[in-house]
């Protein structure tokens, strides 16, 4: 994993005050992890792009690998949701852009 990569994780739980977005436990109790609510395989990729899956705004601190299931978004069968949250991630990372 690259540095970058991990001070963006690490970012993440400091957003999340390290509690699981999932359950409210502290992840430091668990397995700490990052949920992707719109999973990271090559069709979601495609479907709505690298910045999206790949943004902070689609991450949540997981405890376990239970709790990092319980926060995915499965496009396939919420696809209008998929769209709207997909569609906040990108409005967000644009004000990080206007920002900066």
């Amino acid at each position: 994993m690259k540095i970058e990569e991990m001070e963006k994780i690490l970012a993440l739980f400091e957003k999340d005050d390290y509690i699981c977005q999932a359950c409210g436990r502290n992840i430091r109790e668990g397995q700490p992890q990052r949920a992707h609510v719109l999973s990271q395989g090559k069709y979601a990729r495609k479907k709505f792009g690298k910045e999206v899956i790949d943004s902070i705004y689609n991450w949540r601190s997981a405890c376990s690998l239970a709790c990092n299931d319980k926060l995915a978004l499965n496009w396939y069968t919420h696809p209008i949701e998929a769209d709207e949250f997909a569609n906040e991630v990108r409005r967000k990372e644009d004000e990080n852009k206007t920002r900066n």
